[in-house]
């Protein structure tokens, strides 16, 4: 790592005579990333351009070149703490970590200190004492490309941080899936987790789960042969230098797992407390939201979800979909899988649209925007993104410039060519790699978190939260107004990607293309091929097949409405309220989002009693002409709802609801059928 070996002043231009700039300083043993070098002066001068890494006012400029080692090391000292807090925040949103562990260990380790500390291992070095084994074994992890790091770098405390933020998260999740193995739901606290980096997971579970208790010693010893060497700590395998490395908590290896816990909690829970303050200073100052929540409040507290961090103070979880809806329109070669492979980049690239401008570039200014583009593909982002068309700091601008990539053919990468190789994978994983690869090209790989976030993406997409739930009524069978299942979630989506790929957002016909060919598959999954788009009605294959499409086999699937209507009815009528489809009228039930919602176009058909009429006739004369709608979003006053051949398209409709969040009664709509699925 460069640093200063003497202080000097920063200049606009190299030379003595070059003019310096307002409170620009570089100090003495100061680190600093080099940008370029020239001569300057009689005599000849060579000068050093540097980048300060911790001034924000004057981040760069000209110094001499005498004045900078090339090959220094900082020497040791205290970290300021403010800052190394906000390092540890921006590590752990690309890594899906919690900052205020990682900062806390780096305290109970080191003082949040660099330099080294003499050890019977070795020296340790820098704020979370990594011997040289383990540092090696770490940068060699799969989500670091093979020169992301080198072994010197074990000296900088920021790397360390990235570092040791990722092995936090890995040991996170593998804790999390040995303990949710044996009971359902549950995650492990502070303590838990550093028993399991410094043990292994597998073992740390059987330490604090099996009964009798096992020791230390037989919970590590016990780890299958064929899992030991995924399962041991990063760098050190054998059992007798795990313990001299944490005697303090682990002693001879032959307590139980309970009892190294207790000793973890009384080393953590005093650092946790002394980091608190500044975790939450920069993490507001980061994320511009409170985050007090995301707090620790001692080592025996649970983690919080990775999914309570992918949601805190942006909107991932509710850009997500709405992209993704119009990556499909926009490209009918793609499936949901795709379009969450994507996301999945933009996720671990921006920490979630968190940071879009990237925090600590190594070289240049870095990357900016979604996919962090950087050097002359930023350069054709900001220029793309010149006035009239939206900006880069906009989602509009963003978005344009990642669909001209996708479409255009140009340049010594070729965007276009490895969109297509994207667009031939078949699953989740593997379309998140090529993307990443083909497309993307990050400097650093980091699969396995693009990955998480992907199928972050497409959770969202499948299931979005229900909003605006009213209340409703329970008589006449006692079905509540609970959030719709995964699979009407997943309908109200499917519905509306529809809408966006085939109808253009309702402003494509039935008779025009491309809805017509897509209503000719509605019309083949309910058994009417060839029918007529343009004379015969479709919005119950519409409805069907949506259903089918987002796993609801229960459904009865039919041409006409009046089959599940009437089915829904018999239900009610036999009091079968847990039923897939089940009957209400208007005056019994608010509507929830996933609910079907419809009326009748036949005369002598006009509410529940004329239905049951038809409920006693053979089953070949209970047609009655009738429509329903999907409802997607429930709020105060209405219910939208979303159904095919509306106006001869896929639309939306608002429906007026009363106080109670029922349907008005003035509307033509009498009733709703609730779907238990």
């Amino acid at each position: 790592m460069p640093i200063m070996s003497e202080s000097d002043i920063l200049r606009i231009e190299p030379g003595m005579a070059g003019k310096t700039i307002p409170s620009g300083f570089a100090d003495q043993n100061k680190e600093v990333e080099i940008l370029g070098t020239a001569e300057a002066d009689t005599p000849p001068v060579s000068w050093t351009k540097v980048k300060l890494l911790d001034n924000t006012v004057a981040p760069e400029g000209w110094v001499r070149s005498a004045h900078v080692d090339l090959k220094g090391v900082v020497p040791g000292g205290p970290i300021e703490k403010l800052k190394f807090a906000n390092q540890c925040w921006v590590e752990a949103i690309f890594s899906d970590a919690n900052p205020h562990y990682v900062a806390a260990v780096a305290e109970m380790r080191s003082a949040t200190s660099s330099g080294q500390e003499a050890g019977e291992l070795g020296p340790f070095s820098g704020p979370f004492r990594f011997t040289q084994a383990e540092w090696d074994a770490a940068r060699a992890m799969p989500e670091f490309a093979a020169d992301s790091f080198s072994g010197r770098d074990i000296a900088d405390w920021r790397v360390q941080v990235v570092v040791f933020t990722l092995m936090t998260h890995r040991s996170e999740a593998a804790i999390t899936a040995e303990l949710n193995a044996i009971t359902a739901g549950r995650r492990p606290s502070a303590a838990e987790l550093y028993l399991a980096q410094i043990i292994g997971a597998k073992a740390a579970a059987v330490a604090l789960t099996k009964e009798p208790k096992p020791t230390i010693k037989d919970a590590f010893d016990g780890v299958a042969a064929a899992d030991q060497a995924k399962d041991r700590p990063l760098g050190e395998t054998d059992f007798g230098k795990i313990i001299a490395r944490y005697k303090e908590i682990l002693e001879t290896g032959l307590m139980k797992g309970e009892d190294a816990i207790d000793r973890i909690v009384a080393r953590l829970d005093p650092v946790l407390a002394t980091t608190k303050d500044n975790i939450i200073a920069a993490g507001t100052a980061l994320l511009g939201a409170p985050v007090e929540d995301k707090t620790l409040d001692g080592a025996n507290s649970q983690l919080p979800g990775s999914s309570d961090f992918g949601a805190m103070g942006t909107t991932f979880a509710e850009k997500a979909p709405v992209i993704m809806r119009r990556l499909l329109a926009d490209f009918p070669q793609l499936r949901d899988f795709h379009a969450a492979g994507i996301l999945g980049n933009i996720g671990r690239e921006t920490g979630g649209f968190r940071l879009m401008q990237e925090v600590r570039p190594k070289k240049g200014r870095g990357g900016l925007g979604w996919l962090q583009w950087t050097g002359p593909r930023r350069v054709n982002f900001e220029n793309f993104c010149q006035p009239p068309k939206p900006g880069t700091d906009t989602d509009e601008g963003n978005y344009t410039f990642m669909r001209h990539e996708f479409t255009k053919h140009e340049g010594e990468h070729d965007e276009a060519h490895g969109f297509g190789l994207f667009a031939q994978t078949t699953n989740l994983n593997d379309a998140t790699e090529v993307f990443m690869s083909k497309v993307e090209r990050p400097g650093v790989p980091a699969l396995q978190e693009r990955q998480d976030w992907a199928r972050k993406a497409l959770s969202a997409f499948q299931n979005p939260p229900a909003v605006g739930l009213g209340g409703g009524g329970t008589s006449g069978g006692g079905a509540s107004a609970i959030s719709a299942g995964p699979v009407l979630a997943k309908a109200v989506q499917l519905a509306l990607a529809e809408r966006e790929r085939f109808a253009g957002g309702s402003t494509v016909r039935e008779t025009q293309e491309p809805l017509r060919s897509r209503v000719l598959e509605y019309f083949k999954f309910v058994h009417r091929d060839g029918a007529n788009p343009g004379t015969v009605p479709w919005s119950a294959a519409f409805i069907s097949f949506v259903m089918n499409e987002a796993g609801g086999k229960n459904f009865p699937f039919s041409a006409g409405h009046a089959t599940y209507i009437l089915k829904g009815l018999a239900n009610r009528l036999a009091k079968q309220v847990n039923a897939p489809v089940v009957y209400f009228d208007k005056n019994e039930m608010a509507p929830r989002v996933g609910d079907l919602i419809g009326f009748s176009n036949e005369p002598n058909v006009r509410n529940r009693s004329d239905m049951e009429g038809l409920l006693q006739l053979p089953p070949n004369k209970q047609f009655f002409a009738s429509h329903t709608d999907l409802v997607i979003e429930v709020s105060s006053g209405k219910v939208k709802a979303i159904g095919g051949n509306v106006s001869q398209t896929i639309n939306i409709t608002t429906v007026k609801t009363s106080a109670d969040g029922k349907i008005d009664p003035a509307d033509k709509r009498f009733f709703l059928l609730r779907l238990n699925m």
